[in-house]
């Protein structure tokens, strides 16, 4: 199982996250509408934290990383 990093850690975490799940979709070949139901959000709120325009929970990143088979870690700010 993949990891990606806690977005709500640093800003830059944000991107990696997004990044990441961009990447394993590509992948995978699955649309936003894949995603977003296995995930259980909707497409337009989906998009808009694959935009930065939202900032998702923990239990929303948790539940979009594991519909890819992607597991969140936290690294301690340095």
């Amino acid at each position: 199982m993949a990891t990606v990093t806690t977005p709500t850690e640093r800003p830059s975490a944000m991107a990696t996250f997004c990044e990441q799940i961009r990447l394993q979709m590509e992948k995978r070949k699955l649309t936003h509408a894949d995603v977003a139901k296995e995930a259980k959000v909707s497409r337009a709120y989906l998009y808009r934290i694959l935009d930065g325009k939202q900032i998702p929970s923990m239990k929303v990143a948790d539940r979009i990383a594991a519909s890819l088979g992607l597991v969140i870690t936290t690294k301690q700010a340095r």
